[in-house]
């Protein structure tokens, strides 16, 4: 039996989560045929407390986002949800609002985010207490892009610990000054399609990791004036490598690309596969821009497999997040029934409750 309320979900939800003894689960949904706690996300927030969890129902039409200024975690139905709609949130806004409550620590499962843009800045604030860190974006879409202001009206911005995992990303990711501070951002087993580049003036000094990830289809390099990052186990396909300095290339592979070679300048690195083809399960082989038909794990011979770093796979299928393309739902289980095997229980007695679930990992 197929259920079309997102409230049976509520407990397994929580039960993942575990984020907090305290912490609540809230239900949202715009759609009039799955109701829930809220319709909208604002008034949601509104009720939230810091470390609250949003379950946020697909639906058509697209959720708008209050700026957050304080952690929360949001759980959607998926990106490309197979079993329904996708949920979508407009612009994301993650700001802090004063030195003791921003929005760091903030989580996003399974949501297609139009754009994100992450300010630590705030009035009357001084360059200590512009900071914010411990994000986690995992199984998103993100359309629009990022722009992270390491630089703002105020002067530097320190922005910390950013998590992206197994998600899709169409645009720039955009560091937005010269002069402030990224530590410790990571993308691992993402998708980049398309005219997205890497555009920043920092110098990064390791701090922009990107791992076991797709550059696919462009002509364009994929770095604008990037210094100082590090590129492992990645596979860029008809996407041009090019437009950084000082950093490192270890273990990926180029192919169908103008300028190959892997790493040039004063770029450094070893173990790179240059003009080689990947062999994808299923991708077009001249190059195609990201589909969610494809399949971009490795066939048998691909020189992708045991090569990477620590003898791991190059590409999607290798490092700690190992998919064959994106998923377009959450990884959290979901109830598919719930019966009632006894039609009456007596003053006192005990009912029992027959849930179906399945684990979407």
């Amino acid at each position: 039996m197929k259920t079309n309320s997102i409230l049976l979900s509520t407990l397994l939800v929580f039960l993942f989560l575990c984020s907090s003894a305290y912490a609540k689960v809230w239900t949202v949904s715009n759609d009039a045929t799955r109701p829930a706690q809220f319709t909208t996300i604002a008034a949601a927030v509104t009720a939230a407390s810091p470390g609250d969890t949003l379950r946020v129902a697909g639906s058509l039409t697209p959720y708008g986002v209050p700026t957050l200024y304080f952690p929360l975690v949001f759980i959607g139905e998926g990106a490309n949800n197979p079993n329904g709609n996708k949920t979508m949130f407009g612009t994301t806004e993650l700001s802090r609002l004063n030195s003791s409550l921003g929005s760091g620590g903030s989580k996003f499962y399974g949501i297609e985010i139009s754009s994100v843009q992450i300010n630590p800045s705030f009035a009357g604030s001084t360059e200590s207490q512009r900071i914010l860190e411990n994000f986690t974006f995992e199984r998103c879409n993100l359309p629009g892009g990022m722009i992270l202001y390491i630089n703002h009206n105020l002067g530097p911005n320190t922005i910390k610990n950013i998590l992206i995992r197994n998600c899709l990303i169409n645009q720039n990711v955009n560091f937005s000054g010269s002069s402030g501070t990224l530590m410790g951002m990571i993308f691992t087993n993402c998708i980049f399609d398309g005219s997205n580049v890497f555009f920043g003036g920092s110098v990064l000094n390791g701090n922009l990791i990107i791992r076991n990830s797709l550059f696919l289809n462009s002509t364009s390099a994929r770095f604008n004036s990037m210094n100082g990052i590090i590129v492992e186990n990645c596979i860029f396909y008809k996407a041009e490598p090019t437009g950084t300095i000082n950093s490192v290339f270890n273990n990926n592979i180029t192919y169908l690309c103008n300028a190959p070679t892997i790493p040039y300048g004063s770029n450094v690195g070893s173990g790179n596969l240059i003009g080689v083809n990947p062999l994808f399960i299923n991708y077009p082989p001249l190059g195609a821009n990201f589909a969610w038909s494809h399949n971009y794990g490795l066939q048998p011979g691909s020189p992708g497999i045991g090569t990477g770093s620590n003898g791991s796979n190059i590409g999607l299928t290798g490092g700690n997040a190992p998919i064959n393309n994106i998923p377009g739902n959450s990884r959290i289980p979901v109830v598919t029934g719930l019966t009632l095997p006894t039609a009456s229980v007596p003053v006192g007695g005990t009912l029992e409750v027959n849930i179906q679930a399945i684990s979407r990992n």
